[in-house]
């Protein structure tokens, strides 16, 4: 499972804001994707490659404060509510992941493993890789 969340705040005219009375906008994305795998092991290293079919949900809700008039100075004058603006998304999800797993000791392992989503919501695809080292109990 994978989850990000992001969060951005801006002034009326564009400038960085972080105040209680500056727009905002939270995205949030979490991804599932349970997979199988097929191994090939060997004494010191293994291979291993498969696959799964997942969802992807992401949410978003943005906080405007429309300018509704300037001030006899050029400066803007808000409204004194927030525009609620609200986006959800749910898709189906494809993983393709692969990699190597290398045995250092009886007991300590090291992992290289490549994933690809073929299919992401805002994206063409989506590639990772990851490192890892392991224990085996």
């Amino acid at each position: 499972m994978t989850t990000s969340v992001a969060e951005t705040f801006w002034k009326p005219d564009g400038s960085a804001g972080a105040g209680p009375n500056d727009n905002f906008s939270r995205e949030r994305r979490v991804v599932l994707t349970p997979s199988l795998v097929r191994l090939w092991r060997r004494e010191r290293f293994s291979l291993y490659a498969g696959g799964g079919v997942g969802i992807e949900q992401e949410s978003q809700r943005t906080g405007l404060r429309p300018i509704i008039a300037h001030d006899e100075n050029g400066q803007p004058i808000l409204a004194d509510e927030f525009q609620d603006i609200s986006f959800n998304q749910t898709n189906g999800t494809l993983l393709l992941r692969g990699g190597t797993i290398v045995s250092l000791t009886r007991r300590a392992v090291f992992r290289v493993e490549f994933s690809l989503l073929p299919r992401y919501i805002d994206a063409a695809a989506s590639k990772s890789v990851t490192v890892g080292f392991g224990y085996r109990f």
